[in-house]
């Protein structure tokens, strides 16, 4: 897929003043790691937090 300035518009509009972070735990294991990680990211540059999820 060819990288096109209008498929990149919504990162634009965040006027950011450094790169995009996402992060997250490779595999949210526990409720209170999911927790224990949301805050300890809340006062830094993260962008958007994300965890991987597997049935079982």
């Amino acid at each position: 897929m060819e990288n096109k300035k209008e498929m990149r518009s919504w990162l634009d509009d965040m006027n950011l003043d450094h790169p995009l972070v996402i992060a997250g735990p490779c595999s949210a294991e526990t409720e209170e790691q999911v927790l224990k990680i949301a805050h300890e990211l809340k006062d830094t540059d993260v962008n958007y937090y994300r965890a991987g999820i597997s049935e079982t």
